[in-house]
């Protein structure tokens, strides 16, 4: 009965000392959105033998939660993914427009096995303009596709993405 106890005290342990880390580190995020939009492919370059690429821009908007201001946002982003050995690397810019005065400037990169409906990627701060004047920072970011595409237009799909930062201004 003891070793049961024990076991079962050491097994609580371990699953708050595993579980704390990921949880505390999400409360360091000052900034998540959650989106949604589409995504076009522009170019595409295939040749006889990979690696392929392609290239296209993500419109999205949502709503945002910065330092406990819920604000909304649109997004406009420019990507190019290349394609070798069945990985994806994904590597965009964008711009989160909050207003006229209020933009916030990122890059991600993501890699995946591709093809993928869904993946995770780091993003980093690049800077901004008014509330985001000298930002910097990082986190993480998320994005679905649930494969849904315009069939009329293949080059069109929607996009869901769920970003969060740890956002610094000085």
């Amino acid at each position: 009965m003891k070793i049961f106890q024990f076991g079962s005290i050491f097994y609580l342990m371990a699953l708050i000392w595993t579980i704390t880390p990921i949880y505390a580190s999400d409360l360091n995020y000052n900034f998540e959105s959650n989106a949604s939009g589409i995504f076009k492919i522009q170019s595409m370059m295939l040749i006889d033998e990979m690696p392929a690429q392609f290239n296209g821009m993500v419109n999205i908007s949502g709503d945002v939660d910065y330092n406990g201001k819920k604000l909304k946002s649109a997004s406009s982003c420019i990507y190019s993914v290349i394609i070798k050995d069945g990985i994806g690397i994904y590597r965009g810019t964008c711009r989160e427009y909050f207003d006229d005065e209020n933009v916030l400037y990122t890059s991600m990169v993501s890699k995946y096995n591709f093809p993928a409906n869904s993946a995770d990627g780091e993003i980093t701060v690049l800077g901004g303009e008014g509330m985001f004047e000298d930002a910097s920072g990082s986190g993480v970011n998320s994005w679905s596709s649930a494969g849904i595409t315009d069939p009329n237009y293949s080059d069109i799909g929607y996009l869901k993405v769920n970003t969060k930062l740890k956002i610094n201004t000085n």
